[in-house]
């Protein structure tokens, strides 16, 4: 009985993962395949089986065997012993058995009455007979033998064993036929190359044999009635496979390509011709050679002189093609079936050629000339067709990157996955033609990179059939990347729910993550999301009720004093920043004037929004899935100044110059056409909207992603700018007004020193001083004791970027303004002008003295992640005052807004979302009497590290994802830490790292099931981990039974580099 190698176990682990696809269909042929009568196409399919043996007068065929026996079951009109009779004409197949009744086989012959063939079971090869009707039952004639090398003549079926329990059985051996089958050894070989006899061929008084594997092998020869043999090729052999004779000659094929011919005379063989690929089959007759070339899905059948020639291809596309015959005219060969072409059929060429690439974020157009986003996800989309000839097969590509210095970039080259590539040039709405990279993170730093493509590149030593690969390769071009980024500082908002009741949006979940990435996907910028844990509600308590104007005017004015007065998160870097507030699903909204609900609100000044999240979990359904995401980039898209564009709402922005219900005039293939990378969906322009209109379905048009980015471009440049108050201080104060009444109100102010001012203060006292002079309908006056003006402010009121319909008397036209403006002491007063009617409309007296804050005390406390706060403050003046608590984990260089405006001496705030410090964390209380402002630290105490969060966002909900080998797994991870800005993503499929970063996309190019595993590391060593589990069937060209070489199964597969 064979002994296993460490080889064999591997292949066999992996052929057990590839059961599934023994009766499957070849990727020429259906499992609805016509029949034989119906089959007129090049070439002719007959039946399903992927062996034959040529009979006096039928050519009987069968299925080869894989090691599970499951499809006969599965799919048994794909298992068939059958025969189909010599001679031309349409053939007339007849189907002796099917499925499990058919014999299952690694190799056979068939004389008048019986079938003989090798059967695997277990871990040996047994000699099996059977009625040539294929009928049980079976009667083993021996065991350990060889699973290929077979052969009939006269009175006898000879086999071999390379492989033995004991060296007495190595050898040629023989069985009568027609007396007792008694097994008989002929020839004694002990030196086999590899252990491995692939074939024999009996002709007249001699019998031949082939061995070995790849790197060496042998050709010998023997009385066929027994004796000692000669060799008649012992050097220089790469795995010498299939063996034929013809006239004076006998030819044989080789692993390594070659193809040898041999006098029977004697003397040196000799050369025919070298294949690019390995050959295991070959047939002669006459002045014809043919031979089946490659064990890959694109197996190719060529002809050739018999005595040597130019050899030309007839057939490409087929999956490891199997026993090959010339017999009455035609050539036979198999993959999973049996299939002919006559032997005189044209050569074929084929020519695949790349005409051009697309390198697109989000919207591209013909001329690549759309800004690209460092450090966002992008794609290059790949178009190529067949320039001659026309192929099933399925191609893949190649992506070369440069550095700015001509350095190859990490992981250069990149390998698609596979494209049956058309014969014309596939448009740009075709996702299934074209081939698709995405590039890696490190690929996307600021600068320069170039990028070349081939198309049918050699990966793996393996490369699809092509005539003409001179035009292979196509140079993409330049491509620079610039950096901008978009920070969300976000905030749960309590709001009155449908059902009368208040729910919480969580952050760090599925959703919120999934939210982001969409978001992300339609704007110019890298996008971090930093949660907070704090939870916004009105200052008396009470949640906010989105139905009425004063509450989202409260609501914006609160997260501007969050924006105002909370440094960005360490995580933003010098990303732009914004506040967002996370509503609930079920939240009442307002009514719309154009119809239905408004779901967000967006402000520029300060770049403060609010949006209703979708359901958590959502299932990513298309491009603009979830609906929180695409609420996000059009909010934000307010946040920058960019108001709508028209389509079911009022128009604000009158510069869009294509349709407002369109992303470009037309669709041709230099128009700007969308591509969102998670769904792998073209988005045409004519057919998408905008998603700064009301219109749907939506994406970004390249003139809102030119706005966006310039804006952020000038943001960056103004980052770290301070307005010329260095010796005043700065005055931070809410003001409310209404225009249809002239009422309104001056709120909480908070005045501090310029160098305390956080970066969003900056910005708004940039925009201020920017405001100086101009006619304006309210604004701030300071006023000393005397009444003189010291300063005047003026105000524009920040009016919603979405349109909002109130029922009468609720305050349609109040608007709530966040102002930060230089203060002067000498003021006595500050007033609220309506410089319509140069009216006082509101003024607060400002007090002599600053309250003072003392005995700020902070605990941390682990049950519930939270810190304990309590102080004591006094007030000269005997002033009302209101506080803010600001958290800080670094000893006070950042700040975050824990609380604002409270009244009480103490509160309890969460740190579930915020960083950890190790004796670093402060908590600092500032008090307000309403324009004077004093504080007061905690002493520096712990909170713990948190550990690392990971998420893959785009998984199913039931945890598995589907895919057939060939396509390309694209996955978007994303992690979070509270503490390290930055931290390692590397993606797993099994224990093997695939990848890193944010996005991944990996040709599958074996078909199994795997568990693909997210690991986020943060700086401390902790890791958190995602995962999903993928199922990849076999694609259609790999279903083939498999093509058994030699002792080993070999699957036909491509590895991925």
């Amino acid at each position: 009985m064979r002994g296993f190698t460490l080889g064999f176990l591997l292949l066999l682990l992996v052929i057990l993962l590839a059961a599934t696809a023994v009766a499957a269909p070849a990727a020429d042929t259906l499992l609805n395949a016509p029949s034989a009568l119906e089959a007129t196409a090049e070439p002719e399919w007959i039946d399903w089986g992927g062996l034959h043996f040529q009979q006096t007068s039928f050519i009987f065929y069968g299925p080869r065997q894989d090691l599970d026996t499951n499809p006969c079951v599965k799919v048994p009109d794909s298992v068939v012993w059958g025969r189909v009779p010599n001679g031309g004409g349409q053939p007339q197949a007849q189907q002796l058995l099917t499925g499990c009744d058919a014999p299952q086989m690694t190799w056979f012959v068939v004389d008048s009455s019986d079938v003989y063939f090798i059967q695997q079971q277990l871990n040996e090869y047994v000699l099996i007979r059977r009625t040539i009707d294929g009928s049980p039952p079976d009667e083993i004639l021996d065991t350990g033998v060889e699973p290929q090398a077979l052969a009939i003549d006269g009175d006898y079926v000879y086999y071999a064993k390379g492989f033995a329990q004991t060296s007495l059985e190595l050898g040629i051996w023989r069985v009568n036929r027609n007396g007792p089958p008694l097994p008989e050894k002929i020839v004694d070989v002990f030196d086999i190359v590899d252990n491995q006899i692939n074939r024999l061929l009996v002709d007249g008084n001699k019998i031949y044999w082939t061995e070995g594997a790849e790197s060496a092998g042998a050709v010998r020869v023997a009385p066929k009635n027994g004796g000692a043999w000669a060799g008649i090729a012992m050097a220089g052999v790469e795995g010498a496979q299939d063996i034929k004779e013809e006239g004076n000659y006998i030819y044989w094929s080789e692993v390594g390509g070659r193809i040898m011919r041999w006098n029977k005379g004697g003397g040196v063989p000799a050369l025919l011709h070298t294949a690019a690929e390995p050959v295991h089959h070959l047939d002669v007759r006459g002045n014809i050679l043919v031979f089946a070339q490659g064990i890959t899905r694109d197996g190719t059948i060529w002809r050739m002189p018999a005595g040597g020639g130019t050899a030309e291809p007839l057939v490409s596309a087929q999956p490891s093609p199997g026993p090959i015959a010339l017999n009455s005219g035609y050539i036979y060969w198999n993959t999973s079936a049996l299939k002919r072409i006559p032997d005189n059929a044209d050569p074929i060429e084929l020519d695949y050629v790349i005409d051009w690439a697309e390198v697109t974020q989000a919207i591209q157009n013909g001329d690549n000339n759309v800004p690209l986003v460092a450090q966002h996800a992008t794609y290059v989309r790949v178009y190529s067709h067949e320039l001659k000839g026309e192929s099933p097969a399925f191609v893949r590509a190649a992506l070369h990157g440069q550095g700015a210095n001509g350095a190859a970039l990490p992981g250069s080259p990149l390998y698609s996955g596979w494209v049956d590539v058309p014969n014309a040039v596939p448009s740009r709405a075709d996702t299934d033609e074209t081939f698709l990279f995405t590039l890696p993170e490190d690929w996307l730093s600021e600068g320069d990179i170039s990028l070349e493509l081939e198309i049918n590149p050699v990966i793996g030593g393996q490369q699809a059939f092509e005539t003409d690969k001179s035009n292979n390769s196509y140079d993409a071009g330049k491509f620079h990347f610039e950096p901008k980024g978009i920070c969300v500082v976000t905030y749960p908002v309590a709001a009155v729910t449908v059902f009368m009741g208040v729910e919480l949006v969580q952050e760090n979940t599925a959703v919120y993550q999934q939210t982001y990435q969409r978001a992300e996907t339609m704007l110019p910028a890298v996008m971090s999301a930093a949660p907070t844990g704090v939870v916004l509600y009105k200052a008396n308590g009470d949640p906010f009720d989105l139905r009425v104007k004063a509450d989202r005017e409260e609501l914006k004015s609160t997260m501007g004093s969050l924006a105002a007065f909370g440094d960005s998160p360490f995580l933003c870097g010098g990303s732009f920043t914004a506040v967002q507030g996370l509503v609930h699903p079920n939240a009442e909204l307002p009514d719309n004037p154009e119809g239905g609900k408004t779901s967000g609100q967006g402000f520029s000044s300060p770049p403060v929004s609010w949006i209703q999240m979708s359901t958590d979990p959502t299932i990513l359904d298309g491009y603009n899935s979830p609906g929180s995401g695409t609420r996000a980039a059009h909010e934000l898209a307010h946040a920058t100044g960019n108001g709508h564009i028209g389509c079911n709402v009022t128009v604000q922005d009158n510069s869009y110059p294509y349709p407002t219900d369109q992303l470009d005039f037309n669709d041709d293939e230099d128009s700007h056409w969308g591509y969102d990378g998670i769904t792998d969906a073209a988005i045409n322009p004519v057919e998408n909207k905008d998603f700064r209109t009301y219109c749907s379905p939506k994406w970004v048009s390249d003139y809102t992603w030119k706005n966006i980015g310039d804006f952020m471009t000038v943001q960056a440049q103004k980052n770290g700018l301070l307005a010329d108050h260095m010796d005043a201080p700065i005055l931070t104060i809410r003001t409310q007004f209404d225009e249809e009444t002239g009422t309104g109100a001056i709120g909480t102010g908070w005045l501090l020193e310029e160098t305390d001012l956080t970066e969003t203060q900056r910005q708004l006292l940039l925009e201020s001083d920017g405001l100086l002079g101009s006619e304006t309908e309210q604004a701030i006056v300071l006023r000393d004791a005397q009444g003189q003006m010291l300063f005047l402010q003026p105000i524009v009121n920040d009016e919603p970027h979405e349109a909002e319909k109130e029922p009468p008397l609720m305050g349609v036209t109040i608007y709530s303004d966040l102002n930060v403006l230089p203060f002067d002491y000498d003021a006595d007063v500050i007033q609220l002008v309506d410089r319509r009617t140069e009216l006082v409309v509101d003024e607060v007296k400002v007090s002599d003295n600053h309250p003072v804050v003392s005995g700020v005390e902070a605990v941390y406390d682990a049950t519930d992640e939270t810190v304990a706060v309590k102080w004591q403050a006094r007030d000269a003046d005997g002033d009302d005052l209101q506080y803010m608590v600001r958290y800080s984990a670094d000893g006070g260089e950042t700040w975050r807004v824990m609380a604002i405006e409270i009244r009480e001496l103490n509160i309890k705030v969460s740190v579930k979302e915020q960083p950890g410090a190790d004796r670093t964390a402060v908590v600092q209380v500032i008090a307000t009497d309403g324009v004077h402002a004093g504080w007061g630290e905690s002493e520096p105490f712990s909170v713990p590290k948190k550990k690392p969060k990971a998420w893959i966002v785009n998984k199913p909900q039931d945890g598995e994802l589907k895919a057939m080998q060939g396509d390309t797994l694209s996955l978007s991870a994303r992690g979070f830490d509270a503490e390290d800005a930055r931290f390692d993503l590397s993606i797993f499929l099994d224990d093997e790292q695939v990848g890193s970063g944010r996005f991944l996309h990996l040709p599958l190019m074996d078909p199994g099931e795997f568990t693909v595993r997210l690991e986020v590391r943060d700086g401390d060593g902790n890791v958190a981990r995602d995962t999903v589990g993928l199922v990849v069937d076999p694609a259609p060209g790999e279903t083939a039974p498999l093509e058994p070489q030699g002792r080993y199964i070999f699957l036909p597969m491509l590895n991925s580099e």
